[in-house]
C-alpha cells in the first residue's frame, strides 16, 4: 500500500532558467500550493517543469526543494494527480 499521494503541480520555467515569480501572481500561488502539500504528511508534491529550460534560479529560500522541480516524464509513473494551469506568457 502506498503511503503518500503524489501530486504534480505544473510550473513554467522561462527560457533564461528563471521562474519569473514576481512577474506573475499565478506562479507565486503554485509555490504556495506546493508548500501546502509539502507540509501535509500524506502528500508528496513535485513541481512539474513545463517550461522552455531547466531552472537556474534557486528558489529554496521559498521552501522549494530544487530536486522536486522535475520534468513530467521523469515522474509520470509516480503521479496520482496533476494540477495544471495554462501560462499565457
Amino acid at each position: 500500500m502506498k503511503n503518500k499521494t503524489v501530486v504534480g503541480i505544473t510550473i513554467f520555467v522561462k527560457a533564461d532558467g528563471t521562474f519569473g515569480l514576481y512577474e506573475n501572481g499565478l506562479r507565486q500561488n503554485v509555490i504556495f500550493l506546493y508548500n501546502l502539500f509539502k507540509s501535509l504528511d500524506s502528500y508528496r508534491p513535485y513541481l512539474l517543469n513545463h517550461g522552455e529550460a531547466e531552472p537556474t534560479e534557486d528558489i529554496s529560500h521559498l521552501g522549494v526543494d530544487m530536486r522536486d522541480v522535475v520534468r513530467t516524464p521523469d515522474v509520470i509513473g509516480e503521479l496520482d494527480c496533476v494540477l495544471g494551469y495554462r501560462d499565457w506568457e
